[in-house]
């Protein structure tokens, strides 16, 4: 074994999906975008945004996604209001958000981090613990079911 996190087979073992997961980034960093696309795409179809607005959009062309994956701290709208926005929108989607954060947090971030129920991975971070998060929304909530264009 390469130390790489084996994600496709714990998820087959465990029989939470058969198809790859589909995974949407939202982060405003183009550089960590690209890396956690490359680190998920072996095990995971990869959607990246670069913003709150750019991932809406996305949500919204009835793309249906097995996990979000948000930074925290972004400008004009970070996770904390991309959560809020989607438990008013849409609740399933909310509950399958995991935030990445810096560690330096505002008091607002640190109080939506202390009642969220998201995981968490905290920069840096290796790609065990972000696929561990990742399985650990997709043992809570399964695949995302299909939705029809509406």
């Amino acid at each position: 074994m390469n130390g790489r996190y084996d994600s496709g087979d714990r998820m087959r073992s465990t029989g939470v999906t058969r198809r790859r997961p589909r995974v949407l980034i939202i982060d405003d960093d183009e550089r960590l975008r690209d890396v956690l696309s490359l680190v998920l795409a072996d095990d995971c179809e990869v959607t990246l945004a670069a913003s709150g607005p750019e991932a809406f959009e996305h949500l919204a062309s009835d793309a249906c996604f097995d996990v979000i994956v948000c930074d925290l701290s972004m400008p004009r709208m970070g996770g904390a209001q991309i959560h809020a926005a989607l438990c008013e929108e849409d609740p399933e989607m909310a509950a399958r958000m995991v935030i990445v954060t810096g560690g330096a947090y505002s008091a607002a971030s640190e109080e939506f981090l202390r009642r969220s129920d998201c995981p968490q991975v905290t920069k840096p971070f290796t790609p065990n613990e972000l696929m561990g998060a990742i399985h650990e929304i997709l043992l809570r909530r399964g695949p995302c079911p299909l939705r029809r264009a509406g």
